[in-house]
């Protein structure tokens, strides 16, 4: 269950991540412009455009990263999750059989004695 809890939180996380890398691309995509139209330049010009879209392409890839790797730590605690269920499945059926066999194990232990009692008594009543 922790393991599941832990594997939404990593991958809300990431996306939180990932908006975050996007919001910085944004804020610097603007400073960008603000500079190019403080120098004189124009917005549209082909060294601006060029490096907005560097930048663009930088932090989707940035966060598209941030992303994968959230996923794989998720699908890393789902599947640890999986295994300790299994494990501890297993544990119990096992714990359960050695239950039984411990119990097997009492009642032949009574069923001797009651058997040694009663042909002691036998034994003494008719002298076998």
């Amino acid at each position: 269950k922790q393991l599941e809890t832990r594997a939404r939180q990593t991958v809300a996380v990431g996306s939180y991540n990932a908006d975050l890398i996007k919001k910085r691309a944004e804020s610097i995509i603007a400073t960008q412009r603000a500079r190019a139209a403080a120098g004189g330049g124009d917005t549209t010009d082909a060294s601006v455009t060029a490096i907005t879209d560097e930048t663009v392409k930088q932090a989707s890839m940035e966060s598209l990263l941030t992303m994968a790797e959230a996923e794989d730590k998720a699908r890393q605690d789902r599947y640890a999750a999986k295994v300790s269920r299994y494990a501890g499945a297993s544990q119990n059926r096992s714990a359960q059989s050695e239950a039984k066999g411990y119990r097997a194990a009492g009642r032949a232990t009574i069923l001797s004695a009651v058997g040694d009692m009663v042909g002691a008594d036998w034994s003494k009543a008719f002298g076998a």
